[in-house]
């Protein structure tokens, strides 16, 4: 995988990027403190001449993470056409654009950030604990981790209840004080208070 700017967001992606295990060489216009990418090999310079030098033609991904979103879109470009199999994902920082640009390149994935951390904050007005959010067939599907509590009105109803009342799907269930978990639950189990 490249990645194109190494800016505060471009670092937390690099950071997720390794807790995966994914192969990255970055790319970034100014020179940044080793220890902030110690393992992740790095070009300096401009990253429309950097492009030669990572090997592009085999990448995977090409993420575009820089603050000027016309650059991201410039390179973009440039990338896809050295590599038309790798996937783009470019950031964009304002919503009107993503949703112009979006359909002209339809190999590509445009997120505006504003967008998405609108997007956050709504999932976390809902007060469960979301673990996660993502995309689906233009719908956002939240992973969230719900405890069964005292007085709680789901005490005592079956998945299956919930599943079909709610439109919730469960796949992971926790009898209370249990380690063990089961992934992708049956619908006939009664919940009870403590159960996650």
């Amino acid at each position: 995988m490249v990645l194109i700017g190494l800016n505060r967001l471009g670092l937390r992606v690099a950071a997720l990027l390794q807790e995966l295990n994914q192969p990255l060489v970055g790319i970034h216009a100014t020179i940044l403190d080793q220890r902030a990418l110690p393992d992740i090999p790095l070009i300096i310079g401009n990253a429309t001449e950097a492009l030669a030098q990572v090997n592009l033609s085999h990448a995977k991904s090409i993420v575009l993470v820089g603050d000027d979103h016309m650059e991201n879109l410039e390179i973009a470009l440039k990338a896809h056409a050295i590599n038309p199999a790798s996937r783009l994902i470019i950031r964009s920082q304002d919503r009107q654009f993503s949703d112009n640009i979006a359909p002209l390149f339809p190999y590509a994935k445009v997120l505006c950030g504003a967008a998405l951390s609108a997007e956050v904050f709504a999932c976390a007005a809902f007060g469960e604990n979301v673990l996660s959010f993502f995309h689906l067939s233009n719908q956002i599907v939240m992973v969230t981790e719900y405890n069964i509590e005292e007085g709680d009105t789901l005490n005592g109803l079956l998945l299956s209840e919930i599943t079909h009342g709610y439109g919730v799907v469960p796949i992971l269930y926790q009898k209370e004080r249990q380690d063990n978990d089961s992934l992708m639950p049956w619908d006939d189990v009664k919940l009870s208070v403590g159960d996650r």
